[in-house]
């Protein structure tokens, strides 16, 4: 199994100068950094090319990074090290594409194009959206391709993953696609002897080696690597769950163990699937094992995807490094200086939780986000880390937005033991509901006290 390096390893590939010049007091902190991937080699100023290439060895993944890029975006995926959260793995998260047929009817495709971007989730401070669409140029003349991806860069700059029956398809494609790096995908029945010349002249771009049992696989990688194209996306087509998840775990621990036929990020084509359960099922199963991208069916619902955006955060999520939003004094809604202020931590989940119910019932009021450390309100409570103190003085630096001798203050119904303590500053204190979706009541009642 992957072990991962020590920073002792590293450490004495280093200068030694504490000077300070990486971001960090000392040597021995920036080692600590480059062995957890939260720096790079470059930011040391005195180390020598050979040092950093030995450096970018020892903490090289055992899944090679790859990136696919549009002309304003570029998202990486691989670059795993691990089976769980808690052993180093789960750096990236999966990340979902959705199937275009750019034969079908043009208006029809833009219209799925137009729907598809028009999916944005927003949650725990961020904006959760489908990632890449793979775009079908099957059986199309080559003017009607180049043709039909003008069209659809009118309509989405999402990174693309391209795939074709001919490699002239493609060269038709990447003239239209000149300042971009879309993924190719490059099926078992492309890797005949005799189309080898032709693909090695994609090697700048990333490589889907898509097939339909991981038995065959390791040929038509090798055949990759033989004429020097290593951007490679492992690519499985298969709809059953069983046989699916024996597929992606085995090439995920392969990785793990060494070997570098398996060292690549794991792409799952769900395209395919039809039946909306079958299909949401499978595409759960993708995402926990071990997926870097999954194609969605091409028919899975609105509601569905959204669903799978949220349950794909919850995975992605480290435990260890909580969501937070900065501490401070937040609108929503139409507002006052006597506007209620609603307290609550700066944990980002219940910090969206309060400001979705608030913002989408229409009332206005404050939302104040306490400096919890990234706790729920119930552990920054239970870790004396939300406390009649921290809610004053942070109410205080505000004074300039609020009428303090009226404003009501909210606190959470769970810390409703220091409501007393605040009064006796003489602040207006309620104790608010148990669950965010009763506060709107709450808030209207104030109007009439």
């Amino acid at each position: 199994m992957f072990r991962k390096v020590q920073p002792m390893q590293i450490y004495m590939l280093l200068p030694r100068r504490n000077c300070g010049g990486c971001g960090v007091t000392t040597c021995l902190a920036f080692a600590a950094k480059l062995a957890s991937g939260e720096a790079t080699p470059d930011l040391c100023p005195f180390l020598t090319p050979q040092a950093k290439a030995k450096i970018s060895m020892l903490t090289m993944p055992p899944v090679k990074l790859v990136s696919i890029a549009s002309s304003t975006a570029s998202i990486e995926v691989g670059g795993e090290e691990g089976l769980f959260r808690h052993d180093g793995g789960f750096r990236r998260e999966a990340r979902l594409a959705y199937p275009v047929d750019l034969s079908s009817d043009v208006d029809e495709t833009m219209g799925i194009v137009s729907s598809i971007d028009s999916i944005i989730v927003e949650r725990m401070d961020s904006k959760l959206s489908v990632d890449f669409y793979l775009v079908d140029m099957r059986g199309m003349d080559l003017d009607l391709v180049e043709d039909r991806l003008k069209i659809l860069r009118t309509y989405t700059c999402k990174p693309l993953i391209l795939r074709a029956d001919s490699l002239d398809a493609y060269f038709s494609a990447l003239r239209i696609l000149k300042d971009e790096k879309p993924a190719i995908v490059v099926d078992s029945s492309m890797i005949a002897s005799e189309k080898l010349t032709g693909i090695q002249s994609l090697e700048e771009y990333p490589i889907v080696v898509l097939v339909e049992d991981i038995t065959i696989l390791d040929e038509a990688k090798a055949k990759m690597e033989v004429i020097g194209i290593d951007r490679i996306i492992l690519g499985v087509r298969c709809h059953d769950i069983g046989k699916l998840l024996r597929y992606t775990s085995v090439m995920r621990m392969k990785a793990l163990e060494g070997d570098k036929r398996f060292g690549y990020p794991i792409l799952v084509d769900l395209g395919g699937v039809i039946d909306h359960y079958e299909g949401l099922a499978t595409v759960t199963v993708s995402l926990l094992r071990y997926s870097s991208i999954v194609v969605l069916p091409r028919f899975m619902r609105r509601e569905c995807i959204e669903g799978l955006l949220v349950f794909k955060q919850s995975i992605y999520t480290d435990p260890k490094k909580p969501r937070i939003v900065d501490p401070g004094m937040y609108s929503v809604g139409s507002v006052s200086r006597s506007s209620p202020i609603v307290v609550t931590s700066n944990y980002a989940l219940t910090f969206d939780i309060v400001r979705r119910v608030i913002k989408s019932s229409g009332v206005g009021c404050w939302i104040l986000a306490i400096d919890t450390g990234g706790l729920s309100v119930a552990s920054a409570i239970g870790g004396g880390r939300f406390t009649a103190r921290q809610v004053v003085e942070a109410i205080q630096a505000y004074r300039d937005r609020v009428d303090l001798d009226r404003v009501p203050i909210i606190i959470p119904g769970l810390a409703s033991n220091i409501k007393p303590e605040i009064e006796a500053l003489g602040f207006n204190v309620f104790i608010g509901p148990i669950k965010a979706r009763d506060l709107p009541m709450l808030i209207r009642s104030l109007e009439y006290r």
